[in-house]
């Protein structure tokens, strides 16, 4: 499996850790399939893959009828210099990655009383170009903002600061 094809679980997962406090909310604006795009986060949340060495920043907001999420990859985010600008492709070429999802929101409860929240029918576009500004970097998560074209003739814009899940 690609790694386009692991971030919808990815999403899933991290939504089912729940809300986690963080520094500031996150916000993106931009455009997206054609239409104006725009999202508010108030607990965007990062989580390292089981290497260590990338992490991935989700950004996610859910009305009743829609899930829209922001996933920000950080390939090699311990390498990656703070407050100068990278360069942001494809996630297939290596570099830092974003990508944007909105579907029809599915929510499912566990037997645990968890609620799991996934996206049914997504549509998607991923970054071809861009730039990513890493502010912050620590045990307790990262902060950075963002500027991407995208595959579908959009564009994002945005702010994050997530907390570590692990």
């Amino acid at each position: 499996m690609n790694a386009r094809g692991s971030l919808p679980i990815t999403v899933a997962a991290f939504l089912a850790v729940g809300s986690i406090a963080c520094q500031a909310p996150a916000s993106v604006n931009g455009v997206f399939g054609g239409q104006d795009f725009s999202l508010r986060c108030e607990s965007p949340l990062a989580a390292s893959d089981a290497s260590g060495r990338d992490s991935v920043v989700v950004l996610s907001e859910a009305s009743s009828e829609t899930l829209s999420t922001v996933n920000v990859r950080l390939r090699g985010v311990n390498d990656l210099a703070l407050e100068t600008p990278i360069q942001v492709g494809a996630d297939d070429a290596g570099q830092p990655s974003i990508q944007v999802v909105v579907g029809a929101l599915v929510v499912e409860t566990r037997a645990d009383g968890v609620e799991i929240l996934s996206a049914a029918d997504p549509r998607r576009a991923y970054s071809v170009d861009g730039t990513l500004t890493l502010q912050t970097r620590d045990a307790d998560g990262v902060a950075g903002s963002f500027s991407a074209e995208l595959d579908d003739g959009g564009f994002v814009e945005g702010f994050f600061a997530a907390t570590n899940t692990r």
